[in-house]
């Protein structure tokens, strides 16, 4: 890649999410939100139909942001330091104009589960693998468990509409020139990055006990 080159998507994400996790395991809330918009756009290659996921994303990374903003902001540093202040303060399942960050990060936690067992099928699968089919799969195995019937439904119909494999590649490769085989590994290193990301959300979650939270 040239000097002045702009990164390609996939570029963008795996750089983004590399810096959300400290050497020391913090996960930093800006860094996290950063690069969650990042990655949103994953989900304009989808097409319209995946259009609500992208906005009520959007909404999330703005709650996060106005959190970190607010007089209270420095205790929404880490991930670590938010949870424990709001379970200190017996604010984690407000839902009013601001809905506390515990849960607004929650459902971020959950679409990341999804996505990143979707790049990692992505990255294994083959030519002749169906896009509709690898999503359905991860979903059932992630969202699904906290999405009602009525939108576990409508999700299902709109992975029939998912572009092709060899489509969405070329979408995420971004006009980039790599290769087939270089967007995938791309996508295995994004994996990489976000696995203990989400392990360390996903463990600072169940020592507050806040999986579950409405």
């Amino acid at each position: 890649m040239a000097k002045n080159e702009p990164k390609a998507f996939l570029e963008v994400v795996l750089d983004q999410f590399s810096k959300v996790r400290k050497e020391d395991g913090a996960i930093l809330v800006d860094e996290y939100v950063n690069a969650y918009e990042a990655i949103i756009v994953f989900f304009d290659y989808f097409g319209r139909l995946f259009s609500f996921i992208t906005a009520d994303v959007k909404s999330k990374i703005e709650i996060l942001r106005k959190h970190r903003k607010g007089d209270a902001g420095q205790n929404y540093l880490s991930v670590r330091s938010m949870l424990e202040y709001e379970v200190n303060r017996n604010i984690t399942i407000v839902k009013g104009p601001i809905p506390s960050a515990s849960r607004t990060l929650l459902r971020l936690h959950r679409a990341l589960d999804f996505i990143r067992l979707f790049f990692e099928k992505l990255s294994e699968s083959q030519e002749h693998d169906k896009v509709s089919s690898i999503a359905s799969d991860c979903y059932n195995q992630t969202l699904a468990n906290f999405h009602p019937w009525l939108v576990r439904k409508g999700t299902a119909l709109a992975m029939y509409a998912l572009p092709n494999r060899a489509c969405l590649l070329t979408k995420i490769n971004d006009q980039a020139t790599t290769t087939e085989a270089d967007t995938l590994q791309l996508l295995a290193n994004i994996v990489t990055v976000i696995n203990p990301i989400y392990e360390e959300t996903q463990s600072l979650y169940i020592k507050q006990d806040l999986l579950l939270l409405p």
